[in-house]
């Protein structure tokens, strides 16, 4: 059986290079929870980033990894040789790929919830997200509560993601505050020696520089 190539940033069709990886795994006999190892050592650039911002939980779920890879259009730039119109179809064609995945139905309501449940999943600490995520609600008012619930628990607040937008944030130690710089010359705080606007004593510069 022929060796399955890598996938390459920016010259490979993702989704049919992962329909490709779909097959082969298939028929290679793989079970299905044990895909995302050998997908993640094919994985390059920009998907492979993607696929390192995943939780340790999430990038075990081939479903999920495929997901967030396919959300790609979100941020995606016209391409190499890539016309207006090209490129217009080709994020259209994401868009109802990624709605697919989502098993969306075609209705206004159903895609504003849609939309609006993965801005705010993107938008929160990682760990809520991940959280979120693995309880697969599709109700906003449901994801609301059970967002809640978690920072109750955890005596958090939503707006906490500068402390806690990552699992290896939460677990640095807190930054202390730097020491006050002190001028030689004058003795005074916030300022160093070189900035003194105040002339050295007895027309002596500081001894120390």
């Amino acid at each position: 059986m022929p060796k399955l190539p890598a996938f390459v940033d920016r010259k490979d069709d993702l989704d049919s290079w992962l329909l490709r990886f779909e097959r082969f795994a298939t028929t290679s006999g793989w079970p299905k929870e044990s895909w995302c190892t050998p997908l993640s050592a094919l994985l390059t650039g920009r998907a492979l980033e993607a696929f390192c911002r995943l939780s340790e939980t999430e990038a075990t779920d081939y479903d999920r990894v495929k997901e967030v890879l396919q959300k790609r259009f979100r941020t995606c730039s016209p391409e190499k040789g890539e016309n207006p119109s090209m490129c217009v179809v080709r994020l259209k064609t994401n868009l109802e790929r990624w709605m697919k995945l989502a098993e969306a139905p075609q209705t206004y309501e159903a895609l504003r919830d849609l939309f609006v449940k993965e801005q705010f999943l993107d938008s929160i600490p990682a760990d809520l997200s991940s959280y979120l995520w693995e309880r697969r609600q599709a109700d906003l008012e449901e994801v609301a509560r059970s967002a809640e619930l978690f920072l109750t628990a955890r005596k958090r607040q939503l707006s906490d993601r500068a402390r806690q937008g990552t699992t290896h944030e939460q677990n640095k130690p807190p930054i202390s505050k730097k020491e006050e710089i002190i001028c030689h010359n004058c003795r005074k705080p916030g300022h160093t020696t070189q900035n003194c606007r105040n002339k050295a004593t007895h027309g002596r510069g500081c001894y120390h520089c």
